[in-house]
């Protein structure tokens, strides 16, 4: 019995020296929405895109967009720069736009902090990044808050970690997507609409019900 209990003993003491019973220094996190960025103890630091990786982007809006180049299918990102108010953003505090997202299929949805369904949709749109990142598609979501719903923007940080930019009544951002409250756009990773969709329209896109599944979709088959 007390050879046994020596032969434990000594092998305990071998497991451990070989670290058997340490866990990792280092862990490594999935990448959000595909744009985040990581420590090297594997810490997820920020999630987007880095601003400075804005690139100058000149490109031509097709004939059939003329009169409405923000709405119409196969029509450029619009060029606008906004202040970026979320913490967990790689943009957190600086000014910039939505072309700093081209190269990755790009989702942008205007909502308004101050709205309860729209703080629902955003609840449902970061569970749709966090699924999307776990099926190792590569997606980029933001989302503009209305000019009117800067004193409410913490209904949105506490709810995602989505980017999310503030619109102004100088910028007017909003109207230059030519877009209105919980209207959703996306991008190709080229930069160009394939798809807008306005609350009204004919998809639904209440993402508590089956609007959920047609942006999932709509996004999956993007490039």
């Amino acid at each position: 019995m007390i050879v046994l209990r020596g032969l434990f003993v000594m092998m305990f003491v071998s497991f451990a020296a070989l670290g058997g019973c340490s866990g990792p220094t280092g862990s490594t996190n999935n990448n959000a929405d595909g744009g985040a960025t990581a420590d090297q103890s594997g810490g997820t630091q920020c999630i987007g895109v880095d601003p400075k990786t804005e690139e100058a982007w000149s490109p031509e809006s097709p004939k059939e967009c003329e009169g409405k180049p923000n709405t119409c299918i196969g029509a450029p990102m619009p060029d606008w720069k906004l202040k970026d108010f979320q913490p967990q953003s790689c943009g957190f505090g600086q000014t910039y736009g939505l072309r700093a997202f081209r190269g990755k299929v790009t989702v942008l949805v205007l909502l308004a902090a101050w709205c309860g369904f729209c703080q629902a949709q955003l609840e449902k749109l970061e569970r749709m990044r966090l699924e999307l990142a776990a099926n190792g598609k590569d997606v980029h979501f933001l989302v503009v808050n209305q000019d009117n719903a800067a004193n409410d923007q913490q209904q949105f940080v506490s709810r995602s970690g989505i980017p999310l930019f503030q619109d102004t009544t100088e910028a007017q951002v909003w109207a230059k997507q030519g877009g209105g409250k919980d209207d959703m756009f996306i991008y190709n990773s080229k930069g160009y609409l394939v798809k807008y969709w306005p609350f009204n329209g004919d998809v639904d896109i209440n993402l508590s019900g089956e609007g959920y599944n047609n942006l999932k979709s709509a996004i999956e088959k993007a490039e």
